[in-house]
């Protein structure tokens, strides 16, 4: 029985290593970090929303932003779309599901602000109409995204595209990677305010 967790473990860290052996994605990455750490400094507000587990994974990376992640430190203006249950079943209710992030958008955000997306397929139609929304607006427009980048993909201004086609495999990998933004920010957190 180990060695059936052994092999698994190693084709895990195998398909993660691959992932980030990607010096396309490191760069996409390196600006998604910018823009991430401008926004903040700018006094501008983060919207991040996904479905599923990407919509946990919104939660995590808006929990640590607004609480901690390895130090004390102010916090910033985080807002996970998915997390207001009442709005979203009454947007899907009364208007349509596709409909759920979008209209949080029109609510909420300003010229100026983030949009950060999590998919894994990039095909969700709530997903695209909140980016066709936030485009038209002047809302800035991030997201990590894994497969061939689906629809989304046109739709980010700061894509951070995870060549990997497991949804596991993708989202593990977008959970480093908020690790390490989140770590980034606590080190920088002086400078940003």
């Amino acid at each position: 029985m180990l060695k059936k967790y052994e092999l698994l473990l190693n084709h895990r860290l195998q398909a993660l290593n691959n992932i980030f052996q990607d010096s396309h994605m490191i760069e996409q990455f390196e600006e998604f970090a910018t823009i991430i750490k401008d926004t903040i400094k700018n006094k501008k507000e983060i919207f991040v929303f996904g479905n599923g587990g990407s919509a946990a994974d919104a939660m995590h990376f808006s929990g640590e932003l607004v609480g901690r992640f390895n130090k004390n430190r102010s916090p910033y203006p985080v807002h996970a779309l998915n997390c207001d249950v009442a709005s979203m079943t009454a947007i899907a209710n009364d208007f349509s599901y596709d409909d759920i992030f979008a209209r949080q958008v029109e609510a909420f955000a300003k010229k100026g602000d983030l949009l950060f997306v999590l998919t894994t397929s990039g095909n969700s139609v709530n997903v695209l109409k909140a980016l066709e929304y936030a485009n038209v607006h002047d809302i800035v427009t991030s997201g990590f995204i894994g497969k061939d980048g689906g629809r989304v993909l046109p739709l980010l201004k700061y894509p951070v595209h995870i060549h990997a086609e497991d949804t596991d495999i993708i989202q593990e990998a977008q959970k480093i990677l908020i690790h390490i933004m989140c770590a980034e920010i606590d080190d920088e957190s002086d400078n940003l305010v």
